[in-house]
């Protein structure tokens, strides 16, 4: 909970940090929202999205302590965004989105060789964390993981919960193994 009569100072933005950091989903409240005009409104959230700009997705809440307004719609959507955070998320719908997500945009290269992400499936909740498989998992930029977070939330319709990817190589049946010998393809003799 923010004081709307105050600027957003840095213990709040610690304190939202170490939130999303822990898993927990985030909601902010700005308190004393009656006493702002429309112009000041706007500034302060115009201030406070910018502060928030390394955070995902974060819904912010006017209410009023004192007259009780937007109260009870911070609570309600406090109680889904607790229960968002532990989402399940079934395999197909999982690489159904990754794949749509790669259409829109995809990974940048590793040296001019490609990057592919290959399929996904949901370790653990809360947070939701998703386990990718891909052929180059260090080379996966942080531009690109912050574009694969937004549109993870908002297919899913997660805002203000944190998600966490865990990006591992697949392993490739047609690669050396330790003997020397390769596997031979399936369907053939």
């Amino acid at each position: 909970m923010l004081d709307g009569s105050e600027s957003v100072t840095e213990q709040d933005m610690r304190l939202m940090t170490l939130a999303q950091e822990e898993g927990c989903a985030l909601l902010v409240a700005v308190n004393k929202a009656d006493l702002m005009d429309a112009e000041q409104w706007t500034y302060f959230t115009d201030r406070l999205s910018y502060r928030m700009r390394a955070m995902p997705d974060v819904p912010v809440f006017r209410i009023s302590a004192k007259k009780g307004s937007g109260v009870k719609r911070l609570l309600t959507e406090a109680v889904k965004a607790a229960r968002n955070n532990g989402s399940g998320i079934n395999t197909g719908s999982l690489n159904r989105w990754l794949e749509r997500a790669q259409q829109k945009q995809t990974a940048p290269s590793d040296r001019g060789a490609l990057v592919r992400l290959k399929y996904a499936f949901q370790t653990d909740r809360y947070p939701p964390t998703i386990k990718v498989f891909c052929n180059r998992p260090g080379s996966i930029k942080d531009s690109y993981l912050r574009y694969l977070e937004q549109s993870f939330r908002a297919r899913f319709r997660l805002p203000g919960i944190p998600v966490r990817f865990v990006f591992t190589a697949s392993e490739n049946p047609y690669a050396p193994k330790p003997g020397g010998k390769r596997a031979k393809p399936k369907g053939r003799g």
